[in-house]
C-alpha cells in the first residue's frame, strides 16, 4: 500500500473545471460571507451600478437567512 494520497482521476478534475454551476455557487456564497462580514461591522459593500462603483448598506442586500422570521431585523434605509 503506498502512501501517496490518492487523487481523483484526470476527467473528474477537468468536467469540474468545466462545470459554470461551481463557479457561481463559490462566487454567491463568498459574496453572502462578505455581505455578512460587513453586516458584523456596519460597514457599505461596494457595488459596481450603472457603470460606476456604489457603495449600499449590507442590511440592504437579501441573504437566505433574512427570510427566516426567527431572525433579528435591522433596516438603515427607514424602509420597513
Amino acid at each position: 500500500m503506498s502512501d501517496e494520497p490518492r487523487l481523483p482521476p484526470e476527467n473528474k478534475i477537468a468536467s469540474v473545471w468545466r462545470d459554470n454551476a461551481v463557479y457561481e455557487r463559490a462566487l454567491e456564497s463568498a459574496f453572502q460571507d462578505a455581505v455578512r462580514q460587513s453586516r458584523i461591522y456596519n460597514l457599505p459593500v461596494d457595488v459596481w451600478k450603472e457603470g460606476k462603483i456604489a457603495f449600499v448598506s449590507p442590511f440592504d442586500i437579501h441573504l437566505p437567512e433574512d427570510d427566516d422570521p426567527s431572525m433579528p431585523r435591522r433596516v438603515t434605509n427607514g424602509n420597513g
